[in-house]
Protein backbone atom coordinates (compact mmCIF):
# COMPACT_ATOMS: atom_id res chain seq x y z
CA UNK A 1 0.00 0.00 0.00
CA UNK A 2 3.28 2.43 0.28
CA UNK A 3 2.36 4.77 -2.32
CA UNK A 4 -0.29 3.34 -3.61
CA UNK A 5 -2.18 6.55 -5.30
CA UNK A 6 1.41 8.35 -5.20
CA UNK A 7 1.42 10.14 -8.99
CA UNK A 8 -2.22 9.89 -9.89
CA UNK A 9 -2.93 13.44 -9.55
CA UNK A 10 -5.63 13.18 -11.60
CA UNK A 11 -7.52 10.95 -9.18
CA UNK A 12 -11.20 13.23 -8.47
CA UNK A 13 -13.43 9.94 -7.36
CA UNK A 14 -12.89 7.61 -4.32
CA UNK A 15 -15.04 5.46 -3.45
CA UNK A 16 -14.72 3.96 0.23
CA UNK A 17 -16.88 1.02 2.43
CA UNK A 18 -16.63 0.40 6.04
CA UNK A 19 -13.32 -1.56 5.73
CA UNK A 20 -11.81 1.01 4.15
CA UNK A 21 -8.77 2.50 6.24
CA UNK A 22 -6.72 5.32 4.89
CA UNK A 23 -2.64 5.43 5.73
CA UNK A 24 -0.49 8.25 4.85
CA UNK A 25 1.68 5.83 3.02
CA UNK A 26 -0.81 5.69 0.42
CA UNK A 27 0.79 9.26 -0.82
CA UNK A 28 -3.16 10.27 -1.95
CA UNK A 29 -2.12 13.51 -3.75
CA UNK A 30 -3.39 16.94 -2.78
CA UNK A 31 -6.02 18.65 -4.67
CA UNK A 32 -5.08 21.15 -7.08
CA UNK A 33 -6.28 24.48 -6.56
CA UNK A 34 -4.42 26.40 -8.87
CA UNK A 35 -7.32 27.31 -11.52
CA UNK A 36 -9.44 27.95 -9.20
CA UNK A 37 -11.83 24.94 -9.77
CA UNK A 38 -11.88 23.57 -6.79
CA UNK A 39 -11.32 24.27 -2.68
CA UNK A 40 -8.71 21.41 -2.27
CA UNK A 41 -11.33 19.44 0.10
CA UNK A 42 -12.91 15.83 -0.21
CA UNK A 43 -17.02 15.76 -0.35
CA UNK A 44 -19.08 13.09 0.15
CA UNK A 45 -22.18 12.76 -2.60
CA UNK A 46 -24.42 11.13 -0.31
CA UNK A 47 -23.56 11.95 3.14
CA UNK A 48 -21.65 15.34 2.55
CA UNK A 49 -19.32 14.69 4.74
CA UNK A 50 -16.04 16.92 4.14
CA UNK A 51 -12.61 16.69 4.89
CA UNK A 52 -10.50 19.72 4.35
CA UNK A 53 -7.76 18.36 2.23
CA UNK A 54 -5.83 14.94 1.02
CA UNK A 55 -3.65 14.61 4.13
CA UNK A 56 -7.04 15.01 6.55
CA UNK A 57 -8.82 12.25 4.15
CA UNK A 58 -5.74 9.66 5.07
CA UNK A 59 -5.21 10.65 8.24
CA UNK A 60 -9.32 10.57 9.65
CA UNK A 61 -11.28 7.86 7.30
CA UNK A 62 -11.58 5.20 9.56
CA UNK A 63 -14.84 3.48 7.55
CA UNK A 64 -17.52 5.04 9.93
CA UNK A 65 -18.95 6.99 7.09
CA UNK A 66 -18.46 5.44 4.03
CA UNK A 67 -19.32 7.41 0.59
CA UNK A 68 -18.24 7.69 -2.37
CA UNK A 69 -15.97 10.96 -2.29
CA UNK A 70 -15.06 13.75 -5.08
CA UNK A 71 -13.04 16.62 -5.00
CA UNK A 72 -14.66 19.57 -4.04
CA UNK A 73 -15.26 22.65 -6.12
CA UNK A 74 -14.74 26.24 -5.42
CA UNK A 75 -17.94 26.97 -3.09
CA UNK A 76 -20.26 29.62 -4.98
CA UNK A 77 -22.16 31.70 -1.90
CA UNK A 78 -25.46 29.54 -1.05
CA UNK A 79 -28.75 31.98 -1.73
CA UNK A 80 -30.71 32.53 1.95
CA UNK A 81 -33.28 29.89 2.42
CA UNK A 82 -36.70 31.47 1.60
CA UNK A 83 -39.16 28.88 2.00
CA UNK A 84 -42.36 29.81 3.89
CA UNK A 85 -45.65 28.68 4.86
CA UNK A 86 -47.91 30.83 6.45
CA UNK A 87 -51.27 29.62 7.86
CA UNK A 88 -54.12 31.22 10.32
CA UNK A 89 -56.06 30.27 13.37
CA UNK A 90 -60.24 31.03 12.85
CA UNK A 91 -63.32 31.20 14.72
CA UNK A 92 -66.52 30.12 13.65
CA UNK A 93 -70.16 29.68 14.76
CA UNK A 94 -71.82 26.40 14.43
CA UNK A 95 -73.53 26.54 10.77
CA UNK A 96 -70.91 28.37 9.61
CA UNK A 97 -69.37 27.64 6.04
CA UNK A 98 -65.41 25.97 6.39
CA UNK A 99 -62.77 25.90 3.54
CA UNK A 100 -59.46 24.98 3.65
CA UNK A 101 -58.63 27.78 1.90
CA UNK A 102 -59.56 29.81 4.51
CA UNK A 103 -56.98 29.29 6.97
CA UNK A 104 -53.68 29.76 4.27
CA UNK A 105 -52.15 32.54 3.89
CA UNK A 106 -49.13 31.91 1.98
CA UNK A 107 -45.94 29.84 0.74
CA UNK A 108 -42.91 30.30 -1.20
CA UNK A 109 -40.01 28.19 -2.05
CA UNK A 110 -36.46 28.44 -1.66
CA UNK A 111 -35.40 30.96 -3.78
CA UNK A 112 -38.33 33.40 -2.75
CA UNK A 113 -41.16 32.17 -5.62
CA UNK A 114 -44.80 31.79 -4.42
CA UNK A 115 -45.99 28.91 -3.97
CA UNK A 116 -50.05 28.89 -4.57
CA UNK A 117 -52.81 27.05 -2.54
CA UNK A 118 -53.36 24.01 -5.26
CA UNK A 119 -49.61 22.99 -4.46
CA UNK A 120 -50.50 22.76 -1.00
CA UNK A 121 -51.91 19.56 0.62
CA UNK A 122 -53.74 19.64 4.22
CA UNK A 123 -54.63 17.08 6.98
CA UNK A 124 -57.30 17.44 9.33
CA UNK A 125 -61.41 17.46 9.96
CA UNK A 126 -63.58 20.38 10.83
CA UNK A 127 -67.21 20.03 11.65
CA UNK A 128 -68.74 22.83 11.79
CA UNK A 129 -71.86 21.47 12.87
CA UNK A 130 -70.54 20.77 16.43
CA UNK A 131 -68.70 23.25 19.04
CA UNK A 132 -65.10 22.25 19.36
CA UNK A 133 -61.56 23.38 18.53
CA UNK A 134 -60.22 21.40 15.38
CA UNK A 135 -56.60 21.53 13.84
CA UNK A 136 -55.46 21.12 10.36
CA UNK A 137 -52.01 20.77 8.75
CA UNK A 138 -50.61 22.33 5.47
CA UNK A 139 -47.53 20.64 3.75
CA UNK A 140 -45.93 21.94 1.00
CA UNK A 141 -42.79 20.36 -0.86
CA UNK A 142 -40.31 22.66 -1.58
CA UNK A 143 -36.54 21.96 -2.94
CA UNK A 144 -34.88 22.72 -0.15
CA UNK A 145 -31.24 21.06 0.49
CA UNK A 146 -31.51 20.93 4.41
CA UNK A 147 -35.23 19.45 4.72
CA UNK A 148 -37.19 19.70 1.56
CA UNK A 149 -40.52 19.98 3.25
CA UNK A 150 -42.04 22.51 5.03
CA UNK A 151 -45.54 22.29 7.27
CA UNK A 152 -47.58 24.68 9.45
CA UNK A 153 -51.33 23.88 11.33
CA UNK A 154 -53.76 26.17 11.67
CA UNK A 155 -56.93 25.82 15.11
CA UNK A 156 -60.21 26.33 13.83
CA UNK A 157 -63.12 26.95 16.92
CA UNK A 158 -66.19 26.36 16.48
CA UNK A 159 -68.75 28.06 18.50
CA UNK A 160 -72.25 28.33 19.76
CA UNK A 161 -74.29 30.59 17.69
CA UNK A 162 -75.15 33.64 20.05
CA UNK A 163 -77.27 36.79 19.54
CA UNK A 164 -74.95 38.95 17.32
CA UNK A 165 -76.40 42.29 17.78
CA UNK A 166 -76.42 44.78 14.76
CA UNK A 167 -77.04 48.71 17.17
CA UNK A 168 -79.37 50.92 15.80
CA UNK A 169 -81.07 54.27 16.36
CA UNK A 170 -83.27 57.24 15.44
CA UNK A 171 -81.69 60.24 15.49
CA UNK A 172 -83.84 63.77 15.64
CA UNK A 173 -81.66 66.62 14.60
CA UNK A 174 -82.15 70.21 13.92
CA UNK A 175 -80.55 72.49 11.07
CA UNK A 176 -77.20 72.67 13.23
CA UNK A 177 -76.85 68.63 14.12
CA UNK A 178 -78.10 69.23 17.53
CA UNK A 179 -80.13 66.73 18.67
CA UNK A 180 -83.49 67.69 19.58
CA UNK A 181 -84.83 64.27 21.54
CA UNK A 182 -83.11 61.89 23.11
CA UNK A 183 -82.07 58.91 20.02
CA UNK A 184 -84.45 55.91 20.04
CA UNK A 185 -82.89 52.60 19.86
CA UNK A 186 -83.82 50.33 17.20
CA UNK A 187 -80.92 47.66 17.87
CA UNK A 188 -81.57 44.04 16.90
CA UNK A 189 -79.75 40.44 16.46
CA UNK A 190 -78.70 39.00 12.67
CA UNK A 191 -81.50 37.03 11.42
CA UNK A 192 -83.93 39.28 12.84
CA UNK A 193 -85.88 42.43 11.19
CA UNK A 194 -85.20 46.31 12.02
CA UNK A 195 -87.92 48.29 13.34
CA UNK A 196 -87.33 51.98 12.15
CA UNK A 197 -90.31 54.11 12.39
CA UNK A 198 -91.64 57.27 11.11
CA UNK A 199 -90.27 60.57 12.47
CA UNK A 200 -92.16 62.14 15.43
CA UNK A 201 -94.08 65.46 15.91
CA UNK A 202 -92.08 68.19 18.34
CA UNK A 203 -94.05 71.36 18.97
CA UNK A 204 -92.16 73.95 17.37
CA UNK A 205 -90.51 72.23 14.63
CA UNK A 206 -91.26 70.42 11.33
CA UNK A 207 -89.88 67.48 9.73
CA UNK A 208 -87.77 67.63 6.83
CA UNK A 209 -88.05 64.44 5.08
CA UNK A 210 -85.75 65.53 2.25
CA UNK A 211 -82.44 65.85 4.63
CA UNK A 212 -83.35 61.89 5.76
CA UNK A 213 -80.42 59.50 5.85
CA UNK A 214 -79.60 56.33 6.25
CA UNK A 215 -76.01 55.79 7.52
CA UNK A 216 -74.35 52.76 7.75
CA UNK A 217 -70.81 51.78 9.12
CA UNK A 218 -69.62 48.20 8.07
CA UNK A 219 -67.12 46.06 10.10
CA UNK A 220 -64.18 46.83 7.75
CA UNK A 221 -64.70 50.78 8.71
CA UNK A 222 -66.47 51.75 5.64
CA UNK A 223 -69.29 54.00 5.65
CA UNK A 224 -72.25 54.19 3.49
CA UNK A 225 -74.50 57.23 2.90
CA UNK A 226 -78.51 56.52 2.01
CA UNK A 227 -80.36 59.58 0.53
CA UNK A 228 -84.36 60.10 1.20
CA UNK A 229 -84.78 59.75 -2.20
CA UNK A 230 -82.18 56.93 -2.63
CA UNK A 231 -84.47 55.02 -0.05
CA UNK A 232 -87.27 55.64 -2.17
CA UNK A 233 -85.43 54.53 -5.59
CA UNK A 234 -84.53 51.14 -3.42
CA UNK A 235 -87.22 50.14 -2.12
CA UNK A 236 -89.31 51.07 -5.43
CA UNK A 237 -92.04 53.40 -3.14
CA UNK A 238 -93.47 56.38 -2.90
CA UNK A 239 -94.78 57.31 0.63
CA UNK A 240 -92.14 57.05 3.66
CA UNK A 241 -93.93 54.71 5.71
CA UNK A 242 -94.12 51.96 2.65
CA UNK A 243 -90.38 52.63 2.21
CA UNK A 244 -89.86 51.81 5.95
CA UNK A 245 -91.77 48.74 5.51
CA UNK A 246 -89.50 47.70 2.99
CA UNK A 247 -87.06 48.31 4.82
CA UNK A 248 -87.69 46.71 7.90
CA UNK A 249 -88.91 43.40 6.28
CA UNK A 250 -84.75 43.05 5.07
CA UNK A 251 -83.49 40.09 7.31
CA UNK A 252 -79.95 41.30 8.94
CA UNK A 253 -77.77 38.68 7.35
CA UNK A 254 -74.35 40.07 8.30
CA UNK A 255 -72.26 41.80 11.03
CA UNK A 256 -72.49 46.04 10.77
CA UNK A 257 -71.25 48.28 13.35
CA UNK A 258 -74.07 50.60 13.40
CA UNK A 259 -77.20 51.87 11.50
CA UNK A 260 -78.37 54.99 12.08
CA UNK A 261 -81.61 56.75 10.83
CA UNK A 262 -81.40 60.50 11.08
CA UNK A 263 -84.43 62.83 10.71
CA UNK A 264 -83.48 66.69 10.44
CA UNK A 265 -86.06 69.47 11.76
CA UNK A 266 -86.46 72.77 11.09
CA UNK A 267 -88.05 75.46 13.51
CA UNK A 268 -91.21 77.12 12.96
CA UNK A 269 -91.22 80.58 13.06
CA UNK A 270 -94.69 81.54 15.00
CA UNK A 271 -95.93 85.09 15.71
CA UNK A 272 -95.42 85.51 19.41
CA UNK A 273 -98.02 85.33 21.96
CA UNK A 274 -100.26 88.20 22.69
CA UNK A 275 -100.03 89.52 26.56
CA UNK A 276 -102.25 91.48 28.39
CA UNK A 277 -102.64 93.45 31.66
CA UNK A 278 -104.49 94.35 34.74
CA UNK A 279 -106.16 97.63 35.66
CA UNK A 280 -107.72 99.21 38.39
CA UNK A 281 -109.83 102.01 38.91
CA UNK A 282 -112.08 103.34 41.87
CA UNK A 283 -115.32 105.62 41.83
CA UNK A 284 -117.00 107.03 44.36
CA UNK A 285 -120.28 105.66 45.54
CA UNK A 286 -121.77 108.92 47.31
CA UNK A 287 -123.73 111.44 45.43
CA UNK A 288 -121.49 114.58 45.61
CA UNK A 289 -118.77 113.36 46.73
CA UNK A 290 -115.63 112.91 44.74
CA UNK A 291 -112.40 110.28 45.79
CA UNK A 292 -109.77 112.36 47.48
CA UNK A 293 -106.18 111.47 46.91
CA UNK A 294 -105.73 109.31 50.00
CA UNK A 295 -108.11 107.06 48.36
CA UNK A 296 -106.66 106.73 45.00
CA UNK A 297 -103.10 106.21 46.30
CA UNK A 298 -104.27 102.85 47.40
CA UNK A 299 -105.24 101.30 43.77
CA UNK A 300 -103.70 98.18 43.47
CA UNK A 301 -100.58 97.81 40.66
CA UNK A 302 -100.26 93.98 38.79
CA UNK A 303 -97.05 93.79 37.00
CA UNK A 304 -97.50 90.79 35.53
CA UNK A 305 -99.01 89.35 31.83
CA UNK A 306 -101.56 87.48 30.97
CA UNK A 307 -103.02 85.68 27.86
CA UNK A 308 -105.85 84.79 26.59
CA UNK A 309 -108.12 82.60 28.98
CA UNK A 310 -105.91 83.47 31.94
CA UNK A 311 -107.73 83.91 34.79
CA UNK A 312 -107.36 86.86 36.92
CA UNK A 313 -108.53 87.45 40.63
CA UNK A 314 -108.87 91.23 42.04
CA UNK A 315 -105.79 92.72 44.07
CA UNK A 316 -107.45 93.86 47.21
CA UNK A 317 -106.42 97.90 48.53
CA UNK A 318 -103.75 97.42 51.07
CA UNK A 319 -106.67 99.69 53.23
CA UNK A 320 -110.41 99.00 53.37
CA UNK A 321 -111.22 102.49 55.60
CA UNK A 322 -109.73 106.04 55.15
CA UNK A 323 -110.77 108.79 57.60
CA UNK A 324 -111.41 112.21 57.01
CA UNK A 325 -111.85 115.59 58.82
CA UNK A 326 -115.88 114.89 58.18
CA UNK A 327 -116.26 111.33 57.80
CA UNK A 328 -114.62 108.33 56.77
CA UNK A 329 -114.64 106.91 53.15
CA UNK A 330 -114.82 102.74 53.36
CA UNK A 331 -114.21 100.54 50.50
CA UNK A 332 -117.65 98.35 49.17
CA UNK A 333 -115.39 95.93 47.11
CA UNK A 334 -114.76 95.43 43.14
CA UNK A 335 -117.33 95.16 40.63
CA UNK A 336 -115.95 91.20 40.35
CA UNK A 337 -113.70 88.74 42.03
CA UNK A 338 -112.10 87.70 39.25
CA UNK A 339 -112.55 87.94 35.03
CA UNK A 340 -111.01 85.78 32.10
CA UNK A 341 -109.22 87.84 29.43
CA UNK A 342 -110.58 87.90 26.44
CA UNK A 343 -108.24 89.81 23.95
CA UNK A 344 -108.14 92.79 25.67
CA UNK A 345 -106.47 94.04 29.01
CA UNK A 346 -109.42 93.80 32.33
CA UNK A 347 -110.50 96.68 34.31
CA UNK A 348 -111.35 96.20 37.97
CA UNK A 349 -113.55 98.83 39.27
CA UNK A 350 -113.32 99.43 43.28
CA UNK A 351 -116.52 101.42 44.78
CA UNK A 352 -115.91 103.48 47.76
CA UNK A 353 -118.46 105.27 50.35
CA UNK A 354 -118.05 108.30 52.46
CA UNK A 355 -120.36 108.48 56.11
CA UNK A 356 -120.04 111.63 57.44
CA UNK A 357 -119.24 112.30 61.21
CA UNK A 358 -121.82 112.39 63.84
CA UNK A 359 -122.14 116.41 65.27
CA UNK A 360 -120.57 116.23 69.11
CA UNK A 361 -123.93 118.32 70.28
CA UNK A 362 -127.03 117.05 69.42
CA UNK A 363 -128.46 120.74 70.29
CA UNK A 364 -126.84 122.72 67.77
CA UNK A 365 -128.31 122.92 64.38
CA UNK A 366 -125.79 121.72 61.66
CA UNK A 367 -125.13 124.29 59.91
CA UNK A 368 -124.58 123.83 55.68
CA UNK A 369 -120.69 123.80 54.79
CA UNK A 370 -120.00 126.35 52.58
CA UNK A 371 -117.86 125.55 49.35
CA UNK A 372 -114.54 126.93 50.89
CA UNK A 373 -115.05 125.66 54.87
CA UNK A 374 -114.90 129.82 55.35
CA UNK A 375 -114.40 130.62 58.94
CA UNK A 376 -116.36 133.92 58.61
CA UNK A 377 -119.31 134.24 61.36
CA UNK A 378 -122.99 133.83 60.37
CA UNK A 379 -125.61 136.67 60.19
CA UNK A 380 -126.77 135.90 63.48
CA UNK A 381 -123.38 136.35 65.23
CA UNK A 382 -122.84 139.92 63.38
CA UNK A 383 -124.31 142.65 65.62
CA UNK A 384 -126.95 144.86 64.99
CA UNK A 385 -127.77 148.60 65.57
CA UNK A 386 -130.39 148.64 68.51
CA UNK A 387 -131.80 151.37 67.19
CA UNK A 388 -133.21 148.99 63.92
CA UNK A 389 -134.98 146.46 64.25
CA UNK A 390 -133.85 143.34 62.52
CA UNK A 391 -135.06 142.49 59.47
CA UNK A 392 -136.71 138.81 59.78
CA UNK A 393 -135.31 136.04 57.87
CA UNK A 394 -137.20 135.72 54.79
CA UNK A 395 -136.21 132.42 53.53
CA UNK A 396 -137.36 130.94 56.48
CA UNK A 397 -141.01 132.37 56.52
CA UNK A 398 -143.47 129.93 55.31
CA UNK A 399 -144.14 131.58 52.24
CA UNK A 400 -140.82 130.97 51.14
CA UNK A 401 -140.54 127.24 51.37
CA UNK A 402 -141.96 126.64 48.22
CA UNK A 403 -139.36 129.09 46.25
CA UNK A 404 -136.64 127.08 48.52
CA UNK A 405 -137.67 123.84 46.94
CA UNK A 406 -138.23 124.92 43.99
CA UNK A 407 -134.42 126.23 43.92
CA UNK A 408 -133.30 122.90 45.11
CA UNK A 409 -134.95 120.98 42.55
CA UNK A 410 -133.83 122.89 39.74
CA UNK A 411 -130.24 122.09 40.63
CA UNK A 412 -129.59 126.39 40.93
CA UNK A 413 -128.59 126.11 45.09
CA UNK A 414 -124.83 124.91 45.00
CA UNK A 415 -124.70 125.33 48.78
CA UNK A 416 -125.41 122.09 50.74
CA UNK A 417 -128.55 121.85 51.89
CA UNK A 418 -129.84 121.50 55.73
CA UNK A 419 -130.28 117.72 57.09
CA UNK A 420 -133.59 116.38 58.04
CA UNK A 421 -134.64 118.02 61.46
CA UNK A 422 -132.49 121.65 60.75
CA UNK A 423 -135.49 123.49 58.94
CA UNK A 424 -137.44 123.16 62.13
CA UNK A 425 -134.59 124.48 64.48
CA UNK A 426 -134.57 127.15 61.67
CA UNK A 427 -138.16 128.61 61.84
CA UNK A 428 -137.87 128.94 65.48
CA UNK A 429 -134.69 131.27 65.27
CA UNK A 430 -137.15 133.38 63.14
CA UNK A 431 -139.94 133.64 65.19
CA UNK A 432 -137.44 134.13 68.38
CA UNK A 433 -136.03 137.13 65.80
CA UNK A 434 -139.29 138.53 65.00
CA UNK A 435 -140.39 138.84 68.42
CA UNK A 436 -137.71 140.71 69.56
CA UNK A 437 -138.07 143.16 67.11
CA UNK A 438 -141.64 143.96 67.68
CA UNK A 439 -140.94 144.30 71.32
CA UNK A 440 -138.06 146.59 70.89
CA UNK A 441 -140.92 148.94 68.28
CA UNK A 442 -143.20 149.11 71.53
CA UNK A 443 -140.76 150.24 73.53
CA UNK A 444 -139.26 152.94 71.26
CA UNK A 445 -142.98 154.33 71.01
CA UNK A 446 -144.22 154.30 74.88
CA UNK A 447 -140.72 156.44 75.32
CA UNK A 448 -142.22 158.77 72.77
CA UNK A 449 -144.98 159.11 74.55
CA UNK A 450 -143.31 159.62 77.64
CA UNK A 451 -141.53 162.29 76.72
Amino acid sequence: MNGFFSGCSKLESITLGENSIFYSIVKLPAINTTDGNYSGEWIGVDTENIYTSSDDFMDNYDGNISDTYVWRGTPIEDPIDQSTLEVQDSTLYVGDTWNPQDNFVSASDYWGNEVLFDQISYEGHVDTTQPGTYTVQYRCMVPNRAVGTYSATATITILEREAQIVPARIEYLDENKEPLRASKDCSSVIGSFFSFESPIEIDGYTVDLDSTTFIITHDDGSVTHTSYDDILSLTNTLPWVEALDVFNSKIIVRPTKSVVLTYQYSEVLSEPTPTYNAGYTFVSGTTGKSLPSAVMALLPSDPENYENDDLVTAIAPVQMTVTASSGAWTFQGWDADSKTVSGDDVIFTGTWTFEANEPDNPNTPNKPDTPNNSDTPSNSDTPRNPDKPSTPDKSNHPDNQNTSDSQQKTGKITTELPKTGDTQLSGLWGIAFLLSGITLLILKIRKRKVG
